[in-house]
């Protein structure tokens, strides 16, 4: 994944794989429920 590019006033991060949805609160920048990988589970444990 490559250095992504912020949409200041959008919270809009673009990465190779898509665009990522943020949102200002609280004075944070805030994006939720971005998968990174795989859980740790059988042959991978």
């Amino acid at each position: 994944m490559s250095p992504g590019v912020l949409s200041d006033a959008s919270s809009v991060v673009e990465l190779d794989t898509g665009a990522i949805r943020g949102r200002r609160r609280r004075g944070t920048r805030q994006w939720r429920g971005i998968p990174y990988a795989a859980a740790p589970a059988g042959d991978l444990r």
